[in-house]
């Protein structure tokens, strides 16, 4: 297992996985800058999130094509392909539950057939234009 982040419960449970008979199999990466880069390694994405607006990781990890059990406090904008689950934050069985049915099913990475239209709001280079068309506009269309 490995979290990626920190976040205000982060040393409790470096404490936890410290006193943990796991302790040898989590890895508490911390905060990262390119978390694009541990979702071709990931067999989950699980986002536990109190507090959240849109987290772009999230659309990150789908477009990888990773199943994600996410709070029931996230937007539901985030929620671009079949591949997200919400589940209750405060329901720890179901997370369980939810975790161990993915992991033992092996659920299947997105498939080809997916609609990549959904992601075209996310994508920095569209989002540029539209800033730079709006600028341009408050300008009095002058470039």
């Amino acid at each position: 297992m490995i979290f990626v982040g920190v976040g205000p419960s982060f040393n409790d449970l470096k404490l936890k996985i410290e006193n943990s008979k796991y302790r040898e199999r989590i890895i508490l990466y911390g905060e990262s800058y390119e978390p694009e880069k541990f979702y071709m390694a990931m067999d989950i994405f699980a986002f536990p999130s109190r507090y959240e607006g849109l987290p772009v990781t999230l659309v990150e990890a789908q477009v990888s094509g990773l199943p994600c059990l996410i709070s029931d406090r996230i937007t539901e904008e985030v929620i671009l392909t079949n591949l997200i689950q919400k589940i209750p934050l405060e329901n720890k069985e179901l997370w369980k539950e939810k975790i161990k049915e993915i992991c033992i099913n092996k659920t299947s990475k997105i498939s080809r057939k997916t609609d990549f239209s959904k992601f075209e709001k996310f994508d920095i280079n569209n989002n540029v234009k539209k800033i730079e068309e709006l600028y341009i506009n408050m300008l009095g269309g002058n470039r």
